[in-house]
């Protein structure tokens, strides 16, 4: 694609805006993007946006122990460094330092995936099912009764 300002280059800077619904793109040359003051150094992917750029990994963060998993033996240090994870066991591995993350990037600690129209319900009920199980083996009574009520009025529903 070709740099829609000089219209000589090959276009390797690709901005997209959405203002009130309306979106414009630009494609732009290295130098074309900097002359219209476009920080081309500045953060580029999601991972850069929602936890820092990785020049500013070098900053001593330690929020625990420098455990390492037992999978892919990332170290904890590795993944405060770099923001990415080496395998899925590192999730287990680094479940305390990610949970908070976690919560805030989703609605929850637990990915339940995309869910077919109509079946809402169905994947509610069990949860709560599944909460209904954990809070009478841990003696929870007055919970378990609301889980009750509830798992009654969408059964009824």
């Amino acid at each position: 694609m070709q740099c829609q300002i000089c219209k000589d280059k090959e276009a390797c800077v690709h901005v997209k805006q959405i203002i009130n619904g309306a979106v414009t793109e630009l494609h732009a040359c290295l130098e074309c993007a900097q002359k219209q003051g476009i920080d081309v150094n500045g953060p580029t992917g999601i991972g850069c946006m929602l936890f820092g750029s990785p020049e500013l990994a070098d900053a001593p963060v330690q929020t625990g122990p420098d455990t390492s998993c037992p999978e892919c033996h990332m170290r904890a240090s590795d993944f405060r460094r770099t923001h990415r994870l080496g395998c899925p066991g590192c999730y287990t591995a680094f479940g305390e330092e990610l949970a908070p993350m976690l919560r805030g990037m989703h609605r929850g600690r637990a990915h339940v995936g995309k869910v077919p129209a109509g079946e809402h319900g169905v994947v509610e009920l069990r949860a709560l099912e599944e909460q209904l199980v954990l809070a009478v083996d841990e003696q929870r009574f007055e919970e378990a009764a609301s889980l009750r009520d509830r798992i009654q009025s969408l059964r009824e529903a």
